[in-house]
């Protein structure tokens, strides 16, 4: 699981020429994952007294979920911008955060691998490795915002 959030009010433009004056904005970004990872190793090593061998096969699943959502500052209930007045200001006038047409998407992501690799070790200091490996990607992402849309899903 991973859950992430953070929010941030910051200079919207450069201060006045004067010095007097800034406009600030803001938003606010949520992200909620939830994660599953298995990988599955098996090794095996064969001497045959002029070579060493070094036999590796696995596998992975995983499934990742989520939703992402960016959320703007609003001051004042309307203005997407507040000026304050510089240099010894401090504003008080709250900022209220709410969807604005920014990220807000659930999505899937569903993987599976499995691989096979030979590790050969002619010498202390010669050894050949090779391997294959073959992934399968499933994606779905649906957009939440003014509309829902749906991309996916995506199998390469």
């Amino acid at each position: 699981m991973y859950d992430k959030f953070y929010q941030n009010i910051f200079p919207a433009s450069a201060v006045s020429v004067d010095g007097t004056t800034v406009s600030l904005s803001g938003y606010n970004h949520e992200t909620d994952r939830r994660n599953l990872f298995n990988q599955t190793d098996l090794t095996y090593k064969l001497d045959t007294g002029m070579v060493r061998q070094t036999f590796l096969v696995g596998s992975e699943l995983s499934h990742q979920s989520g939703i992402d959502v960016r959320r703007d500052a609003f001051f004042n209930g309307t203005a997407l911008t507040i000026t304050e007045l510089l240099p010894n200001s401090a504003s008080f006038v709250p900022a209220v955060f709410r969807y604005n047409g920014g990220a807000n998407s659930n999505y899937r992501l569903d993987v599976a691998a499995a691989y096979a690799q030979d590790q050969i070790e002619v010498t202390k200091y010669l050894q050949f490795i090779g391997g294959l490996r073959f992934d399968h990607f499933d994606y779905t992402s649906t957009n939440m915002g003014t509309t829902s849309t749906t991309l996916g899903p995506f199998r390469p």
